[in-house]
């Protein structure tokens, strides 16, 4: 993971000040990291309060970046690498949840931390409500906050555990999860430009190449290269119509190097070249 200077708004021991492993909440602002095995919880849940924090997370062949947006969610299960940062920390401005790892357990409650799914700055309404109210008992102080905290948190690992466990919302055909089919579009997405393997989404859904190809079948109505094709040509019509780039510079923007192979795949897609689709397209925008 790549690094940077932490800002001085929280000192290295205050790191050794983070909750102990047991059902616990804070708020926290400035810089956190975590080395992933270190820390006995079964998973961390982190939602900023304000704009300007950053979450790197290291996913093992590869990490990665997000910017965080407020009341976002992100879940990282034991064993993740993580740093939460700001350019311009404020106090008490990110809330940090500590999940127990006694909290997970087929003996009690039937919650399995290694099958939970990391979830990176998704949006979740029912979780963001209950994580609010922990954010209100943790300001207010309250005669018996610890345990009304504890109550909340337990509630947020049964959320957690039925929305991103192994369970959490699959398709009755055997498809993928709502939240694998959006991280493997969103990787998709962001990935246009460059070859991208369909070993590299199934990662993004922490399945087999084979497991998730049939999968994504199931849940798309088409194979994870079609689909990506279909994102690719859908790219390069946008970018035809309101940019004025050069068809060879359109190949490369959606990830094709040979401008030959690109025209020939547009014309079999959308069924002109996109020389004429963008001239078609600029004309019926023209005002008559």
């Amino acid at each position: 993971m790549t690094g940077s200077n932490k800002p001085e708004a929280l000192a290295d021991d205050a790191l050794t000040s983070l909750p102990p492993p047991r059902c616990s909440a804070m708020l926290i602002g400035g810089w956190h990291a975590m080395d992933g095995v270190t820390h006995r919880c079964a998973c961390q849940v982190f939602m900023p309060l304000c704009d300007g924090y950053d979450l790197e997370v290291d996913l093992g062949t590869s990490s990665r970046l997000i910017e965080l947006t407020p009341f976002c969610i992100s879940v990282l299960p034991h064993g993740l690498s993580y740093r939460i940062s700001s350019a311009s920390p404020k106090a008490d401005s990110v809330l940090y949840v500590c999940i127990a790892d006694t909290l997970f357990g087929t003996d009690q409650y039937g919650l399995i931390a290694s099958d939970i799914r990391p979830v990176l700055g998704e949006r979740h309404i029912g979780l963001q409500r209950l994580l609010q109210t922990i954010v209100a008992e943790v300001k207010a102080g309250k005669v018996a906050a610890p345990a009304m905290i504890e109550g909340l948190t337990l509630q947020a690992a049964a959320v957690i555990a039925r929305e991103f466990g192994p369970h959490s919302g699959m398709l009755a055909k055997g498809g993928l999860s709502p939240w694998q089919l959006r991280q493997a579009v969103e990787y998709m997405k962001e990935n246009l430009a460059e070859p991208i393997t369909v070993s590299a989404i199934a990662a993004t859904s922490g399945l087999s190449r084979f497991h998730f190809t049939r999968a994504f079948r199931e849940s798309a109505g088409m194979s994870p290269a079609q689909y990506l094709k279909q994102l690719r040509i859908q790219r390069a019509c946008d970018l035809l119509e309101i940019t004025d780039l050069a068809v060879s510079d359109v190949a490369k923007r959606v990830g094709y190097g040979a401008p030959q192979a690109f025209a020939r795949l547009f014309r079999q897609a959308v069924g002109v070249s996109p020389r004429e689709h963008r001239q078609v397209r600029r004309r019926s925008h023209q005002p008559s």
